[in-house]
This record gives C-alpha cells, sequence and structure tokens, in this order.
C-alpha cells in the first residue's frame, strides 16, 4: 500500500471538506464523512482495512479532475460543485464501510461538526426539531456566514491571514453555541447521545503517513 498515495486522494476529501465548512458556521472542523476518514486516529477507531483504503483511494482519484474545476468557477457555482462532489464522495464511502463503521463515523462526524450538525436534515429528524428552531438554526447559520467575495486567503500577508483566521474561527465558536441554545433540554441530552463516545480528534487534523 503506497502511503502517499493514501495521503494525496485522502487529502482530496479534506480539501473538499474545508471549502464546505465555509458554508456551515459553527462547526468545529472539517466536516463530512470523507472530511474526518482521512484522519488516521479515525481509521484506526473504525478499523478501517487496507482494502476499504484502497477503495477510497480509488474514489478519490476519480475525484481530482472535478476538484481542479472549482478554480475557475464563481462562489455560487463553486458551493453547488463542493455540494455534489461531496454527496457523491459520502454516497461512495457509504458503500465502502460496514454498518458498525458507518454508525460510529456518524457519531464521530456530529462530534466533530458540533452544532452545525443540527442544521443536517438526519439530525434535526432524530431530534424532533420544530419549524421554529429549524428557522432559528438558519438564520444563526446565515447570520454567521462568510461574506460573498471573501478574500483569498492566499492573497493576504501572514499578518492578516492570522487574523482573519480568529475572527473566523470567534464567529464560529459563537454561532455554536447559539445553535445548542436553541435545543430543549432533552434535545440536548438526545444530541449527546447521538455523538457517542467520547472521540479525541488530533490538533490539526493529521493525516495518514503524516508525522
Amino acid at each position: 500500500m503506497n502511503r502517499l498515495c493514501i495521503k494525496l486522494c485522502l487529502g482530496l476529501a479534506l480539501c473538499l471538506a474545508n471549502f464546505a465548512q465555509a458554508q456551515r458556521p459553527g462547526g468545529g472542523g472539517p466536516g463530512g464523512a470523507a472530511g474526518i476518514l482521512m484522519i488516521e486516529e479515525v481509521q484506526k477507531e473504525l478499523s478501517i482495512t487496507d482494502e476499504q483504503k484502497a477503495k477510497l483511494r480509488e474514489a478519490m482519484t476519480g475525484q481530482r479532475a472535478s476538484f481542479q474545476e472549482l478554480q475557475n468557477l464563481s462562489a455560487e457555482e463553486r458551493r453547488a460543485k463542493v455540494t455534489e462532489m461531496t454527496n457523491k464522495i459520502e454516497e461512495t464511502v457509504k458503500g465502502i464501510l460496514d454498518a458498525k463503521q458507518q454508525d460510529r463515523l456518524g457519531q464521530l462526524r456530529i462530534q466533530r461538526e458540533g452544532g452545525a450538525a443540527l442544521a443536517r436534515a438526519e439530525v434535526a429528524e432524530k431530534l424532533s426539531l420544530t419549524a421554529e428552531q429549524k428557522e432559528q438554526i438558519a438564520k444563526i447559520q446565515k447570520d454567521a456566514a462568510p461574506a460573498a467575495g471573501t478574500t483569498n486567503f492566499r492573497d493576504l500577508p501572514e499578518a492578516e491571514r492570522t487574523k482573519l483566521f480568529t475572527e473566523m474561527r470567534e464567529k464560529r465558536e459563537k454561532a455554536a453555541a447559539s445553535l445548542l441554545a436553541v435545543l430543549t433540554a432533552d434535545q440536548k441530552a438526545a444530541f449527546e447521545k447521538l455523538q457517542g463516545a467520547k472521540f479525541d480528534f488530533p490538533a490539526q487534523g493529521r493525516r495518514p503517513g503524516s508525522n
């Protein structure tokens, strides 16, 4: 098994997750099933086999061309394309993992996303969120979303980039607290249960094969 290939291919999943995460305020890091599957500790937690890693590698490789197309799209087109690519990858992931692995991955995803997970239809359904709560969640996320036409981070000096990332993180943390405050006591307890056993994600989300 070529560890470099695995890292590059699963790294694509992280890139997609980072694009998607920018549209999901309140999250605690790269979101999406594929986004956290590239973390070595998550693979160990799920007991991902070499055969499954090979299938994941193949799936990510097939998305490289589509990922390159993102650079030339408008913000709206990019969001639509990322959603399409993310959904396609996550459907592929479901076909690769067994039921037990999928259940645990779902728990880890909620832990990773935090309050932002409340905006996902399947989570809202499990918590029996009311229409009013869904509207509140949508408003919180809209208010916390990055402004249209956000400056390309790569074009900024390091000091400005660091400041902007800090402001974005603080904004996400505030949004996350506001999202959880929408829940009733019973819903908060149910939300905690959906997360399963506590998992300590590594700082920086270390990739397979990294030091």
